[in-house]
């Protein structure tokens, strides 16, 4: 399950960044839908820490006959980066000490 949502991940959000997924984690959020903590790496080398909100979609499309709707979800809709950081401007502070 996990390489499946890793090559969609890849697919739909990084390729077109010109990122290439590197790992990534299942997180909890208050929010409904999941969400994944990724890391991915740029051309350059450039490591970038990001937050991915999956939530699907349905939208409703009618078909010849009126009696008959289909529900239809749309992966590319489903996967949004909510937060972006780069790995330079992170720091890890331990709440007591900053230096350590």
């Amino acid at each position: 399950m996990s390489s499946l949502l890793r090559e969609e991940m890849q697919r739909v959000l990084f390729r077109p960044a010109k990122h290439r997924l590197v790992e990534f984690i299942e997180i909890e959020e208050p929010l409904p839908g999941r969400h994944f903590l990724c890391v991915s790496v740029g051309r350059k080398k450039v490591v970038q820490l990001s937050i991915v909100h999956c939530q699907i979609s349905k939208t409703i499309q009618k078909s010849g006959s009126k009696k008959l709707q289909t529900q239809r979800s749309s992966i590319q809709e489903c996967y949004k980066k909510i937060e972006i950081w780069s790995l330079n401007d992170l720091t890890l502070v331990d709440g007591r000490d900053p230096d350590v």
